[in-house]
């Protein structure tokens, strides 16, 4: 099976309305494998909840993208996940930063 890509994006893309400065990198992380697509995204999770995030949202864009008759369109899911005790702390300060956090 030929890989395909998994972006991971945080909750609120690092302040979405922010500008990026010109030739800076957009992080994300892309890997090849030949492992079928839905163990990869098990994986993916069980990775994430050992690491003391949660999942918040996941969005199968590549399935609605085929389900609304664009065939054969590669796989995309967009995973949004937050680490609780960031986000806690966050939250107890002041809810208002939560949407200017990195982490979520």
């Amino acid at each position: 099976m030929i890989a395909r890509n998994i972006i991971f994006a945080s909750l609120l893309l690092i302040a979405s309305s922010a500008t990026q400065p010109t030739g800076e990198f957009v992080p994300y992380y892309q890997v090849e494998t030949r492992k079928p697509y839905d163990d990869v995204l098990a994986e993916l999770e069980v990775a994430i909840a050992e690491n003391n995030f949660r999942i918040t949202g996941h969005s199968r864009v590549g399935k609605v993208i085929r389900d609304r008759g664009t065939k054969n369109f590669p796989e995309y899911d967009t995973i949004q996940f937050c680490n609780l005790t960031e986000a806690k702390t966050i939250l107890l300060m002041s809810p208002r930063l939560f949407g200017t956090c990195p982490a979520m």
